[in-house]
């Protein structure tokens, strides 16, 4: 039986198509856009989560890492980032109690799409209760077989704490302090020499370690999905594959949108459109919408925001709308990089002579930054204000120009 890498299972999902929704996160994607709030949906492997606000010091961790990739260090309580590697300078001097580690820079995530590989580990809690297109859920299904995780609060702004990777990939997982002038023993992981076991995660008390990506069958997303099979009667919902991009795992996502139909379940897919036009190709005749994002119209600077030219995406947008007319374009407003007039009334222009003629705009957030130091990333629009309401107004005035139907937001 086909297997994917799904990343996250979202209920009463309402930005990701029409209706109450389950959004299915597959794991994998070939962009890298500078502003992604799902950044724990990049990599087509699992990855390890640390959660800057859950961990005690307790050393369990350092313990049953076989690879000696995690140690503790001490940290002044009232200033988290005061620790050298935590700010991308010198190395952290080793615990005294585990053996020397040299660094090992941090391997790049391959925009490839390679086989999937074996995760054993739980979805329980991923990582994307921040993200406000995907709102958590509090009936998240668990995996069979894995630990149940019970509620954490994480408010690292309240606390006071951050994890900042350096430029080694070392990862700082930094923990409450009781009073100024005190000191917390903290988790620092060198993801250089993390092989992503999972034995950390499942023996730490808090739940401060994860691992993001579990292996499933189709059986098992399908009856999650079923679960809330009502709630699309109701409300002409469905369910909506997203990412990462779900086209990666072509195969896999076929094997569900088939069963999906079989069952009367609306379909929807969330595309960048990157993909060979043989896997859209392939998963049109059993996918009633598709979400389709066109992020900017110039190639240089698509390629310098997003990693990869536009060209592709284009073309098989122009394959697509011969062979299927429920298309939702869905546009990203990033002030400064893609929200200039000439970009917006190109990217119209092309909409209508395709015969698209709805679209979504969706305005620039940075609620999803915190993820990238929970991954041991960087993220590189920290800087970037959102959006006025005056000025996605006047985006959608410029592309109503071209008789487009707009909605701002998913």
């Amino acid at each position: 039986m086909k297997q994917g890498l799904v990343f996250n299972v979202q209920k009463y999902s309402v930005h990701d198509g029409p209706g109450i929704r389950t959004t299915v996160f597959l794991k994998g994607c070939p962009l890298r856009c500078k502003w992604c709030h799902n950044p724990e949906g990049l990599s087509s492997e699992p990855e390890l989560v640390a959660f800057q606000s859950r961990c005690l010091g307790c050393g369990i961790c350092v313990q049953v890492c076989p690879k000696g990739a995690i140690w503790l260090s001490s940290l002044n309580s009232g200033d988290s980032q005061s620790v050298p590697d935590a700010l991308g300078g010198p190395h952290a001097p080793d615990n005294p109690d585990t053996p020397d580690t040299p660094d090992t820079p941090d391997a790049p995530d391959a925009p490839n799409v390679p086989g999937v590989q074996d995760a054993p580990h739980s979805l329980d809690a991923p990582d994307t209760s921040d993200a406000p297109d995907v709102p958590h859920a509090p009936d998240t299904p668990s995996v069979p077989g894995a630990q149940d995780t019970p509620d954490v609060p994480h408010s690292p702004h309240a606390q006071g704490a951050a994890d900042v990777p350096d430029a080694q990939g070392v990862t700082r997982a930094t923990a409450n302090t009781d009073a100024p002038g005190t000191t917390k023993r903290v988790a620092v992981t060198d993801r250089g020499k993390c092989n992503v076991c999972g034995k950390c995660a499942d023996l730490c008390p808090t739940q401060a370690r994860e691992i993001t990506g579990k292996l499933v069958t189709p059986d098992w997303v399908i009856e999650q999905v079923l679960k809330d099979r009502v709630f699309y009667e109701q409300s002409g919902g469905g369910v909506t594959f997203s990412g990462g991009e779900p086209l990666m795992q072509p195969e896999f996502l076929l094997e569900l949108l088939k069963r999906c139909k079989a069952e009367g379940t609306h379909t929807a897919v969330d595309t960048s459109g990157y993909v060979p036009w043989e896997s859209i190709e392939q998963v049109a005749p059993f996918t009633d919408l598709f979400l389709y994002d066109i992020k900017m119209m110039d190639p240089a600077r698509h390629m310098e925001y997003t990693g990869v030219s536009n060209g592709l995406i284009l073309d098989n947008l122009a394959g697509l709308s011969k062979i299927h007319n429920a298309i939702i374009a869905r546009i990203p407003v990033i002030p400064g990089v893609n929200d200039d007039a000439s970009n917006i009334e190109s990217t119209g222009e092309l909409l209508a002579q395709l015969g698209i003629m709805q679209a979504s705009i969706l305005p620039y957030h940075d609620i999803g930054s915190d993820k990238y130091g929970r991954l041991g990333k960087h993220y590189a629009l920290g800087d970037t204000a959102k959006p006025s309401d005056e000025a996605m107004s006047s985006i959608k005035e410029i592309l109503e120009r071209f008789r487009l139907s707009v909605k701002i937001g998913g």
